[in-house]
């Protein structure tokens, strides 16, 4: 279950099928209490550097997706700006329409 919640989870920021595989592979290879035993140090960092790879780019994706709506909202006031000036530029008579 835990498996497909992950899934679940990593699809709205952009994850892809490899990327929820290699997530799982990382934590499936952390001990039960999250930490792994000194004795280990390359083990150890390179499962920290992997893990914070899939921190980081989730971060990174939610602020794109914050920047988006922005964008979105300006593109419409410029395609309406356009239409009102298009639509005021109509020679009387004629029939326009803004939203």
């Amino acid at each position: 279950m835990r498996r497909l919640e992950l899934a679940r989870r990593m699809r709205p920021p952009g994850f892809h099928l490899e990327d929820v595989r290699a997530l799982l592979d990382v934590l499936d290879r952390l001990p039960d209490a999250g930490a792994l035993p000194d004795d280990n140090t390359r083990a150890r960092e390179e499962l920290v550097a992997r893990l914070r790879t899939y921190w980081l780019e989730p971060d990174s994706r939610c602020e794109e997706l914050r920047e988006q709506p922005a964008r979105a909202e300006e593109f419409a006031r410029s395609l309406h700006g356009q239409l009102s000036r298009l639509v005021a530029a109509t020679p009387t008579g004629s029939k326009g329409a803004t939203r």
